[in-house]
């Protein structure tokens, strides 16, 4: 679906900390100028309502209820509210999004569902949603603070929260923007890296790309974690700015759910972080970008395999295109601060760190040999 505002996704664990990550997002963000709308969960809102999954005649019927009441209120309710409020910096964040469901039912059905809607998942997960941010639930590296407060929850031990939130995790494998926030900090530090994080993403002031990369020799087939395996496209344009980076890219996967992007980038003092901004563009106006394709520069294609690996986002890519790199594989993760810590799959076989070589990023590796 096609929208002019910024719409992110916070979800997380059970007891991962975003029923208060709402109401300070809410204050920080409108102090900011954001005029915020935030759409409920729908799950704890109809559960609460008295309609227990129990109750329902399937679990499909559950979820695909929850699934419609959701889609309506994103689609209907934002849009008339932010006609009340007339606010200048529109931001919706949704408590859960659809992909959630995902956890929560089995693929089958989850075909029935979206079969009966006519919808595609693809474009469900990628399309419908800018940025998702995560919340690691606290049974994993803070059980000591799991409860039971909300009296939707049905995960009654850390064991079952801890499974419910690596499914929720699993859900969103192959978003374009996806964030995962663990228990490596004080609950407080938690909120701070999470607005921290949303601000970058929104640009605000300027977007901080900051990332590692690592060159792969070895990589497993299949990989030995659930993952997404997504196709991407990407073009350099003529930039007017001779210190600023422009690129178009398409990602689409299984040959549906095609998105379409439109990045800026410009370097910083710091080797591993950038500033970027990105938004979401249409098909046409992606066509017309191509237009203005750098000459100087090849398409370059790969095919992204995320996956989770210690609550971390990582992105394989392995290079088809241009044919002087097909075969190249690099593992890339985002991070939320520059001091953070990284895990590497001991899995995959790393011939080294390549964050600080200025031969393999994808602007280098795309521009003709002379």
């Amino acid at each position: 679906m096609e929208h002019s505002y910024p719409r992110i996704v916070l979800t997380g664990g059970p007891c991962g900390g975003k029923t208060t990550a709402l109401a300070y997002l809410y204050e920080k963000l409108s102090n900011a100028g954001y005029s915020v709308i935030m759409t409920p969960e729908v799950a704890t809102m109809i559960i609460n309502s008295g309609l227990n999954p129990a109750g329902v005649k399937s679990a499909t019927d559950f979820q695909d209820l929850i699934m419609t009441t959701q889609v309506f209120l994103e689609d209907h309710i934002f849009t008339r509210a932010l006609a009340i409020k007339n606010g200048s910096k529109p931001l919706m964040i949704c408590d859960r999004g659809i992909m959630d469901t995902k956890a929560y039912i089995g693929e089958e059905d989850l075909k029935a569902i979206l079969a009966r809607h006519k919808w595609d998942e693809v474009v469900l997960r990628d399309g419908r949603y800018d940025g998702v941010f995560h919340l690691v639930t606290a049974a994993d590296g803070k059980p000591e603070y799991y409860n039971l407060d909300n009296p939707a929850r049905q995960e009654k031990t850390p064991k079952a929260a801890i499974r419910a939130d690596r499914l929720t995790q699993e859900a969103w494998l192959g978003h374009p923007h996806f964030v995962v926030l663990d228990n490596s900090t004080l609950f407080e530090d938690k909120m701070k890296r999470l607005l921290n994080a949303i601000r970058k993403f929104l640009g605000d002031p300027v977007g901080i790309e900051i990332e590692r990369k690592y060159l792969v020799g070895a990589v497993p087939h299949p990989l030995p974690v659930p993952h997404q395996v997504i196709e991407i496209e990407q073009h350099y344009l003529v930039s007017p700015n001779v210190n600023e980076v422009l690129r178009i890219r398409r990602r689409w996967q299984d040959g549906r759910g095609a998105t379409f992007y439109l990045t800026k980038k410009s370097a910083t003092e710091s080797m591993i972080a950038r500033h970027e901004t990105e938004r979401q563009i249409t098909q046409d106006e992606y066509t017309r970008f191509l237009a203005d394709a750098d000459k100087d520069f090849d398409p370059v294609r790969k095919k992204r395999h995320c996956f989770i690996w210690q609550n971390q986002y990582f992105e394989l890519d392995v290079f088809t295109a241009p044919e002087r790199i097909a075969g190249l594989v690099l593992l890339e993760i985002e991070l939320t601060e520059e001091t953070q810590e990284v895990v590497l799959p001991p899995w995959l076989t790393i011939a080294g760190e390549v964050t600080n070589d200025p031969k393999f990023t994808n602007y280098a590796m795309a521009k003709k040999p002379k």
